[in-house]
């Protein structure tokens, strides 16, 4: 009896270490206050690549800490960061004129290389 105990918490301590998982594939747009009008709206990006959920995620620097934000200070806003399997793989930057042009090809295009390697 004791041993299916033991293989019981066994099942739940990974179910619990699986939830915290980072995700896959993470896109992150970065934007200001000052420019929320110029995002990248999320029908613009991809939701999945081949079997894989795509997390969408958007931080505005004035809700982050000083190390945040000094990363991304006098850098064109918006800027989408590619995240695959939590590092930091490709990102692409607005303009002078703080708009980004950005496709879901072009977004697929660059997950694609990262998986063909």
């Amino acid at each position: 009896m004791k041993y299916i105990y033991i293989i019981l918490l066994s099942f739940m301590v990974n179910g619990l270490s699986a939830q915290k998982k980072v995700p896959e594939i993470q896109l992150l747009q970065i934007n200001s206050e000052w420019n929320l009008k110029n995002d990248v709206p999320t029908r613009d990006l991809p939701s999945s690549y081949l079997a894989m959920r795509i997390q969408i995620d958007h931080a505005t620097l004035e809700n982050q800490g000083p190390a945040f934000r000094k990363n991304f200070a006098g850098k064109p806003l918006p800027i989408i960061v590619l995240k695959i399997k939590g590092k930091i793989r490709y990102q692409w930057t607005a303009d002078l004129s703080f708009k980004l042009d950005v496709t879901e090809k072009e977004i697929i295009d660059v997950i694609d290389k990262f998986y063909t390697q």
